[in-house]
């Protein structure tokens, strides 16, 4: 007796419903991974979480606000903080309850260094050298924030064929090479030589050693 086997051959819209169910099928088995963040979004996640633990517990009404917070690239070891503020400096026992205060905040031990640039009008009164040395502190802790400017009034030469003296010709030699490395000086003429950090851009107004302030323009 004769064979006969019949085979079903599926059509296209069986095929089309096949291959339709396994392209999904792959789709719900492969998982996505969102990226990992790149490392300046966490470097600059780490940083803000730093300025916001110490900015809730600066002590800005007595010694000026935060004028800039740097931190550390050190990943072992305490995480070293700078604060850069325009005032007076933080006594060793405020700084040593803000660093307990800031290190339980971020939950890992800190070093702060305090930085702090005076507010007040610099002169030469405590010396040539010390005057020297306060408006280089000055300037390296604020020659990279642009919220600073730095206000200088120059001694002015003396009228008629006088000869300088040594010690002003030392000094003003010493203060332009200092200065030249702040992008935001103004530069006044008056008797004597003085200094002033300040926010924001410098006034324009009279020196309070009576010089003029025609010269009084950003350089």
């Amino acid at each position: 007796t004769p064979r006969v086997d019949v085979l079903a051959v599926p059509d296209a819209n069986a095929v089309a419903g096949l291959e339709s169910s396994l392209l999904a099928r792959r789709k719900v088995d492969v998982p996505v991974v969102a990226p990992a963040p790149s490392a300046e979004h966490q470097l600059n996640a780490v940083r803000e979480r730093v300025r916001s633990a110490v900015t809730d517990v600066w002590p800005s009404s007595a010694v000026g606000a935060p004028l800039s917070i740097d931190i550390g690239a050190a990943s072992e070891g305490p995480l070293g903080i700078q604060i850069v503020h325009r005032g007076v400096g933080l006594s060793g026992d405020t700084l040593e309850v803000l660093r307990r205060t800031v290190s339980a905040s971020l939950r890992r031990d800190v070093s702060i260094v305090d930085v702090a640039v005076p507010a007040q009008r610099l002169t030469r009164q405590s010396g040539d050298l010390a005057f020297v040395a306060q408006v280089s502190t000055g300037v390296r802790a604020t020659v990279g924030v642009q919220t600073v400017s730095v206000c200088v009034v120059r001694k002015g030469e003396s009228p008629g064929p006088r000869t300088p003296v040594e010690t002003d010709v030392q000094l003003s030699a010493a203060l332009d090479s200092v200065l030249a490395a702040h992008p935001r000086v103004t530069m006044a003429t008056g008797d004597d030589w003085s200094v002033q950090f300040v926010e924001g851009p410098c006034p324009v107004s009279t020196p309070p050693d009576g010089g003029s302030a025609d010269a009084a323009l950003p350089r």
